[in-house]
């Protein structure tokens, strides 16, 4: 690992190493590979990984590593994974990415910032995975537009404003993980006509209104709307023991025209016989008052 090393591939692994990322590890221009998961290393990543345009994988996940990513390693030329959960990484995503980038993966970070609107310019993006980390501010609408995406976890952060309407494009999308944010406004329903979506999960939000019915026309086999402030019926679709703990702390009621009438009408007028009750208390200490004004 000299100054002159042809070094291609840097591979240790789950190890127990400890200390720095050595810094001259692409000295001699041919490193496409650093693959380190799994230790305890500690300080940021030597700048000169990010003059390192031969690069095509970092894989530093399970580490100790702080500090903010070198600009060039979004960019580098022939980047197709970027792989660095849980470490302490800081900063704001970059406005542009490699152009074959197909994989980030940055849970459990310190990351902050809002997303940029130029994510639309991430084509390639099949992976994208953000959880637990600070992010604030809206999802942007150009997040839609990868048309190749097929994870995308966007848990544990602070992102607010409502859910982006227009959707169309995400056809390949399996898994949609919000949860844990300030997201408000109604579901769209778009969101139901997502073909291969599996995994949804809204939970811990602020969102409001009624379920589209359209969601009941997915073939998921998680689905997590706990939370939330959401009212009206529940598609009769989930009315089964698999969706048992879907729809918890909101204010919906079952499927059954009934029951949700009776809810609602409940709550707007009292029924007869407490309406009585209540008349004939009130006659009372009205009784009453003029007696103990009298004497």
């Amino acid at each position: 690992m000299g100054n002159h090393s042809k070094l291609e591939a840097f591979e240790v692994s789950d190890n127990h190493f400890t200390g720095n990322l050595p810094d001259n590890l692409c000295s001699g221009g041919t490193l496409f590979g650093v693959v380190a998961f799994n230790n305890n290393l500690t300080g940021e990543i030597p700048k000169s990984l990010g003059n390192c345009q031969s690069l095509r994988t970092a894989q530093l996940y399970g580490n100790n590593l702080s500090g903010e990513i070198p600009l060039g390693l979004w960019s580098a030329l022939n980047m197709t994974s970027l792989m660095l959960s849980d470490n302490s990484f800081s900063g704001e995503l970059p406005s542009q990415v490699a152009w074959n980038l197909t994989r980030l993966e940055i849970n459990n970070n310190k990351f902050s910032g809002s997303i940029p609107s130029e994510v639309s310019s991430w084509a390639s993006l099949v992976v994208f995975e953000a959880s637990n980390n600070l992010f604030s501010g809206p999802i942007p609408q150009g997040l839609t537009g990868l048309h190749q995406l097929i994870t995308l976890l966007l848990d544990g952060n602070s992102l607010s404003g409502e859910l982006p309407s227009e959707i169309i494009s995400w056809k390949s999308l399996t898994t949609l993980n919000l949860a844990r944010n300030k997201l408000s406004g109604p579901i769209p329903p778009a969101f139901g006509y997502l073909p291969d979506l599996l995994d949804l999960d809204l939970s811990q939000n602020q969102l409001s209104g009624e379920i589209p019915p359209q969601l009941g026309k997915l073939k998921l086999t998680s689905l997590n709307l706990s939370s939330n402030q959401l009212t009206g019926r529940i598609p009769a679709e989930f009315d089964n023991m698999a969706y048992g703990s879907s729809f918890l702390h909101n204010s919906l009621c079952v499927p059954n025209l009934t029951n949700c009438y009776a809810k609602y009408r409940h709550t707007k007028k009292l029924s007869p016989g407490i309406l009585a009750v209540v008349l004939v208390l009130a006659a009372i200490l009205f009784l009453i008052t003029i007696l103990m004004t009298r004497f």
